[in-house]
């Protein structure tokens, strides 16, 4: 992999940023070294720009591959996370140049984290403050944080389970015509992981989801555990009163909700996927609701 500078107006830029991007090339090569792409020529052009409403943006072009960054990053310890992430971007789009939106984000914030063992904090937290779609639009703003924070979860707990970086490959170098969901579907088809949420998107949605109610790993410093990590109570709190107003939550595919197990009834329908869930270590997973008996048990609808 090449990285190259493009000449600015400004030089000082290049000098600050020069052996940055050296050093972050050394890095990539050492990483790309134990995967398919290790043979796989890759040559960037770096243009520095006074936009301050990204940071950066990979460009592409028959003849080359630009990417732009913000002059805001020059003194940033974020230059090197952005830059990685658009260099994921454009190695990225020559398998799968209309892959989904937050396919795209999640992996690339995997690839960071795989690179500097870092995320985006911020990201996270707001993920578990807000009750966002999880297939919304990116805007690509601030309002976007607790979908990157979502997606990278997300992608963090899928390779984890169904194959670490063997996973994360397949899903960019892939050769089917495939992308979002159906794409993921067919991959993990094609591995061997015996577990069941290897088994699906469905599966690992669920199990994804089901981890972050059920753990009580706090995230110390950045570091995520190896188990699964989670703030205690993160998913905001939508309570259900009646049958009537359960029907009013199924323009939101995916989406969790707790339910108030006063209600004394089994919401498992044809359309309804219902787990209750007892926070006690070991945990236990149910969708018999004649076993709720204590104030431990927490119900979550998944609608699909």
């Amino acid at each position: 992999m090449h990285i190259e500078i493009l000449q600015n107006e400004n030089q000082n830029y290049v000098k600050e940023i020069s052996k940055r991007t050296i050093a972050l090339q050394n890095k990539l090569n050492a990483f790309l070294e134990n995967s398919p792409l290790k043979d796989h020529e890759q040559k960037f052009k770096i243009k520095i720009t006074d936009t301050k409403q990204i940071d950066g943006l990979f460009v592409s072009n028959e003849d080359q591959k630009i990417i732009l960054l913000s002059n805001k990053l020059i003194h940033s310890s974020e230059f090197e996370q952005v830059l990685a992430h658009e260099i994921f971007h454009a190695i990225h789009n020559e398998f799968n140049p209309n892959e989904k939106s937050w396919i795209k984000e999640g992996l690339a914030q995997l690839f960071e984290y795989y690179l500097f063992n870092r995320y985006n904090t911020t990201n996270v937290s707001a993920s578990f403050n807000s009750n966002a779609y999880f297939f919304s639009e990116y805007t690509f703003t601030d309002v976007d944080r607790p979908l990157y924070g979502q997606h990278f979860l997300y992608f963090h707990y899928l390779t984890r389970q169904c194959g670490n970086k063997d996973l994360f490959w397949k899903l960019i170098t892939n050769k089917e015509s495939l992308s979002g969901i159906l794409l993921i579907d067919k991959i993990l088809q094609s591995i061997t992981v015996d577990k069941i949420q290897c088994k699906n998107f469905s599966n690992s949605f669920i199990y994804f989801n089901l981890s972050r109610v059920i753990n009580s790993y706090n995230i110390v410093d950045g570091e995520l555990d190896d188990s699964y990590y989670l703030i205690p109570s993160t998913i905001k709190q939508k309570e259900i009163t009646s049958i009537s107003e359960i029907q009013t939550i199924g323009i939101h595919p995916y989406s969790v909700f707790f339910i108030n197990k006063q209600l004394g009834m089994n919401l498992e329908t044809k359309s309804l996927l219902s787990f209750w869930i007892k926070r006690e270590t070991p945990f236990k997973i149910t969708n018999d609701i004649n076993e709720v008996t204590d104030s431990l048990w927490t119900n979550v609808l998944f609608k699909f």
